[in-house]
């Protein structure tokens, strides 16, 4: 079944991390691959008898930490400038401790590394110098020079002699319910921009000795969770994910938005299932099926469900549901069960359908659908489906 049959336009992707992280930074893909790129073509070498054309130099310094697998990389940047430079460079590596590295560490005021100081004839690329300043990769220095400075972790912090951004990850797990959501992973972190790189990754079971500890101490209840320490801060990533988790003191953070299912400490119960009720007419072959309605709404709100029932328009139960609701077309789909747990149920629905007194939620918005035809109940003719606009853009 083809998932554009309802058109709401959320990835199920983004269902899937919704309610841990809203959006992705993509600053630092930005850096890389638009502002760079869209610097002054390559330079070429005019031909004039009267007055010769010098080819500017240009020297690449890359100040480096030996053996720190974690830090920043340099090789996307190094080679998009030396592309859009389009003229032969000159390009050294520094070890951070040779004499050579202390001397340009003092005299470019460099603090983080790895560093990468372009020098030479800039006054020839005056677009590559703005849009390096502009982007936040780095400053000009004194004489003219542009200084890479790490804004992103990993990096060294030569002042204190630490590296800066290895997260420490605590996974607080239900080890007796299986079906609780997974959650995040380091894969998940590290496929971010930038990756978030992580020290440490301990699971802990919520009812260990330290696991209850971490419940306490944070007041959680909702789990599985995850704790991050203090150091997400230095990533950008960390203002997104301030809708979905709260800071703590000690400047940990955690993640309280879970997706279901999950155990509620407060209900002590698993909480996410969501029961399914379609109403059809087993004798209108014209009809859209139920699946056509259900299938997206599941997918795309990444409902979980714990059971489905479909009755026929003929049975007593049908008729029962369809007074009780006050239902007017076929198939009609329904939905009960602990829907106040998904985010995105709660933003969307109104749009979606409307919530009966007993929260029992109904779909009602047919032009959210593709092509074809459903039953209107009381006067037992076909109404063809008209798609209207889509509720949310991606």
């Amino acid at each position: 079944m083809s998932d554009e049959s309802l058109h709401l336009k959320i990835s199920l992707k983004t269902l899937q991390m919704v309610g841990w992280i809203v959006g992705l930074l993509v600053v630092f893909v930005l850096i890389l691959f638009v502002i760079v790129p869209n610097l002054p073509q390559p330079v070429s070498a005019v031909t004039d008898t009267n007055n010769p054309v010098t080819t500017p130099s240009i020297e690449l310094i890359s100040v480096t930490l030996d053996n720190c697998t974690n830090c920043i990389p340099l090789a996307g940047l190094i080679s998009t400038v030396k592309q859009q430079v389009g003229i032969p460079v000159t390009e050294r590596i520094v070890s951070f401790g040779s004499d050579e590295s202390n001397t340009l560490i003092q005299e470019y005021g460099i603090e983080r590394l790895p560093s990468v100081v372009i020098r030479g004839d800039l006054n020839s690329f005056p677009e590559l110098v703005s849009g390096f300043i502009q982007s936040g990769l780095g400053y000009q220095s004194s004489d003219g020079s542009l200084v890479f400075k790490s804004p992103f972790p990993v990096y060294y912090e030569i002042a204190s002699g630490k590296l800066t951004g290895l997260v420490q990850m605590t996974k607080i797990t239900v080890s007796d319910c299986t079906e609780c959501s997974p959650g995040l992973t380091e894969q998940d972190f590290s496929s971010l921009s930038p990756p978030i790189a992580f020290e440490s990754i301990q699971e802990i079971s919520s009812t260990s000795a330290e696991g209850q500890a971490l419940l306490a101490k944070y007041n959680i209840r909702k789990i599985p969770t995850i704790v991050l320490s203090k150091e997400i801060k230095e990533y950008p990533q960390f203002q997104n994910f301030l809708s979905v988790g709260t800071v703590e003191q000690d400047g940990s953070f955690i993640f309280r938005n879970t997706l279901p299912y999950f155990f509620d400490l407060d209900q002590n119960r698993i909480v996410g299932g969501v029961q399914l009720i379609s109403i059809v007419d087993s004798n209108c072959s014209e009809c859209i099926t139920q699946d056509r309605i259900s299938v997206p709404l599941i997918d795309r709100l990444g409902l979980q469900i714990s059971s489905t029932q479909t009755v026929d328009l003929n049975s007593s139960e049908a008729q029962e549901l369809i007074q009780k609701y006050s239902l007017t077309s076929l198939p009609s789909v329904l939905f009960s069960g602990d829907l106040n747990a998904y985010f995105l149920v709660g933003q969307y629905w109104p749009q979606l359908g409307r919530l009966a007194e007993d929260q029992m939620h109904i779909f009602t918005e047919y032009s959210l659908l593709e092509e074809g035809y459903y039953k209107d109940i009381n006067s037992g003719q076909l109404i063809q489906i008209i798609p209207s606009e889509p509720i949310v853009q991606t």
